[in-house]
């Protein structure tokens, strides 16, 4: 299983501070083989650097959508977040298995991330690449 650390940004409207590590742009490629397993880690900070307490909130849901383009209304692949504690107050996990992908015909598609709270949905990982190369087929 392949596993890629992602940093989300929850967009804040204050100035990134450049001491804190906050990436200028949250868009990481993503690729996987189908049939195969790709772990994603993501922790989530504002602009500032400061870890986004979501933890311990039961109205909080982290979303990764996957779609062929980034017009497209409907995602091809919606999978929700699992949060991860232990790990920090700001980490999920998402499991793109060869279960969730069978479906999806291999090529180029965009993720996103979306963090839903109090009513409101935002993106904290933009529109990316996603590729997802064909598997092996035997005979």
């Amino acid at each position: 299983m392949a596993v890629r650390d992602l940093v989300g940004v929850l967009e804040d409207g204050a100035a990134r501070n450049a001491l804190s590590g906050t990436p200028e742009n949250a868009r990481i490629a993503l690729s996987m083989t189908q049939g195969s397993t790709l772990k994603v880690r993501l922790s989530v900070v504002n602009t500032g650097g400061t870890p986004v307490r979501f933890a311990d909130d039961v109205a909080v849901a982290v979303t990764m959508t996957v779609k062929r383009s980034a017009s497209q209304t409907e995602a091809d692949l919606t999978i929700i977040g699992t949060f991860v504690p232990l790990d920090g107050i700001n980490r999920a996990d998402f499991s793109l298995s060869a279960t969730a992908t069978k479906f999806l015909v291999p090529g180029r598609y965009v993720y996103a991330v979306w963090l839903s709270y109090n009513g409101s949905r935002d993106p904290v990982v933009p529109p990316s690449p996603f590729i997802l190369e064909p598997g092996l087929q035997l005979p």
